[in-house]
């Protein structure tokens, strides 16, 4: 963009000295067959004066924008939009257990910056689309926010399940909740989906495996 401006200012002063030029040559000529009040040499000094200003008004003025062009790149480039960020506390993956083993139910927390967002925790098994989704409430420390979470059902032992922390707009979970809820006699605080939320407006902030414990003698289990 700036090299466009300059181009242009460029074309413009030659165009104006070459105007200008033009003028004092006719000028020049005119004074030897037509008299005048004004000398010609005071004459074409006038010219050449109001010529040399508005060249410099053309200068200056490309100066000035390509100190704001530069002005505004500048700070373009430094500036950043804020992101939300997170990441699980509990289960933690530990380095003799890079998968946390996990029981049938359990209260899942994460820290979080979500500048404005909520954040929902989503888990499903390895072989299954269907993710389920609880929200979640801060806890009493700041930025940690917690959800009690099932991991399948009584014959999913030993099963590996993904877990997503997940950072929405409040409008989105109400709204996915509402949907939920439609044939429920109370509100519910999860929802299943089809696979993970429209991201944006969703964004994930951390994802791990974990492994329900194994199945029970006399229990039958499937993933």
């Amino acid at each position: 963009m700036m090299a466009v401006v300059l181009t242009w200012t460029g074309i413009v002063i030659a165009a104006t000295l070459g105007i200008g030029t033009t003028i004092l040559a006719v000028t020049k000529k005119r004074l030897k067959v037509v008299k005048s009040e004004v000398p010609g040499d005071k004459r074409r000094s006038v010219a050449l004066t109001t010529l040399l200003s508005m060249t410099g008004v053309l200068v200056v003025g490309a100066a000035t924008l390509a100190a704001i062009h530069t002005a505004t790149s500048s700070f373009g480039s430094g500036a950043s939009e804020p992101t939300a960020t997170g990441h699980f506390l509990n289960p933690q993956i530990m380095p003799n257990y890079p998968i946390p083993t996990v029981p049938i139910h359990l209260t899942i927390y994460v820290t979080a910056h979500l500048q404005g967002d909520v954040l929902v925790i989503g888990n499903a098994t390895t072989k299954n689309p269907v993710v389920t989704f609880e929200s979640s409430s801060p806890t009493a420390t700041n930025n940690t926010w917690s959800a009690y979470v099932s991991f399948g059902e009584k014959d999913n032992g030993g099963c590996f399940f993904n877990l997503w922390a997940v950072a929405m707009p409040q409008s989105l979970e109400t709204y996915l909740l509402a949907e939920a809820s439609i044939s429920k006699p109370v509100t519910q605080s999860y929802w299943a989906a089809s696979g993970l939320p429209p991201m944006p407006p969703a964004t994930v902030l951390d994802h791990m495996i974990v492994q329900r414990n194994a199945c029970q003698p006399r229990e039958s289990c499937s993933c």
